[in-house]
């Protein structure tokens, strides 16, 4: 005959065995939990947002010598003679990377292109060509142009990670390219070496690329404005002072040898009326512009000159 105390007996251990099964289900879940966080650590994003600000990939390639070897979809690129400089060193070869970053937040927000690590597995890391670090506004946008030289024995998979605000997120992932001591490099396209090798440009369409797709504003200011330019020399005034940057190159060539290949020149004064320095933030243009782009944007260039007030 069973009595009370038997019946509670058995109650208490059918509860405990209940528990035990609802520990063991928790436990199972917290470590899928883990697993599928771990997984999303690890995912390639190419756009992602920490603290304030957000920033995206928008072009990642290799580069060896003189020529572009893609890393994404697209057609080489080779300087015109004499526009080669910042190649890299014989034996390395250079991950160039466009990134953009959009200050999200509602007060400003410091951006710093040293938060940007290329990292091999097993842990040796290359930082970019020093790029200087940017006070952006509320809704401020900036692009520039990050240059991770590696060896070209380099065959490990390499990962860029942005590290800011105390977290880590991984923007690309790339393997380097193999690289055949022996091979004929393909003849890439080359740019004309004179702008009058350009097509006709459109001042009105280059001013529409000037302000909306690359945002040049963001860094050379606005017309009217003194003292907008947050990075960049200001461009009021451009057409005379380019004529007479640099000897023997009229105008037009000087924006056009600039946009190419951006430490090609330094103007004498960038934000806060302080002295530009090498590198450029700025990119080169050569592998986002059509022919007829750059030739818009010249034009609309050579259309800056200082506002009457």
């Amino acid at each position: 005959m069973s009595g009370p105390g038997q019946g509670l007996a058995r109650g208490w251990g059918a509860r405990l065995l209940e528990l035990t099964v609802l520990a063991l289900a928790l436990a199972a879940a917290l470590w899928g939990v883990a697993q599928v966080t771990r997984a999303l650590q690890a995912r390639v994003v190419h756009d992602a947002e920490l603290g304030g600000l957000r920033l995206w990939v928008e072009k990642a390639e290799w580069l060896r010598e003189s020529a572009h070897q893609q890393g994404t979809a697209g057609a080489n690129f080779a300087m015109p003679p004499g526009m080669t400089p910042g190649a890299p060193a014989r034996g390395s070869q250079r991950l160039s990377v466009e990134v953009a970053v959009v200050n999200v937040a509602e007060g400003a927000r410091r951006f710093e292109p040293g938060q940007l690590v290329l990292e091999a597995e097993g842990g040796q890391r290359w930082e970019a060509e020093s790029v200087p670090p940017l006070e952006l506004q509320a809704g401020q946008r900036f692009a520039t142009e990050l240059e991770f030289d590696v060896p070209e024995s380099e065959r490990r998979p390499l990962s860029l990670r942005w590290v800011r605000a105390g977290s880590s997120v991984q923007m690309l992932r790339t393997v380097p390219p193999e690289h055949d001591a022996e091979e004929e490099p393909v003849a890439p396209p080359a740019w004309p070496a004179q702008v009058e090798g350009l097509p006709a440009g459109d001042a009105a369409e280059g001013e529409r690329l000037y302000h909306t797709r690359f945002a040049c504003n963001t860094c050379h200011g606005q017309r009217g404005q003194p003292g907008s330019n947050t990075v960049g020399p200001p461009l009021e005034g451009f057409a005379a002072a380019a004529a007479a940057r640099v000897k023997g190159k009229s105008g037009a060539q000087y924006a056009y040898e600039s946009l190419l290949q951006p430490d090609a020149f330094l103007a004498p004064t960038c934000a806060r009326g302080e002295p530009c320095t090498a590198p450029s933030a700025m990119p080169g243009y050569g592998e986002q512009l059509s022919m007829q782009q750059m030739a818009d944007l010249v034009t609309y260039l050579m259309t800056q000159r200082v506002v009457q007030r």
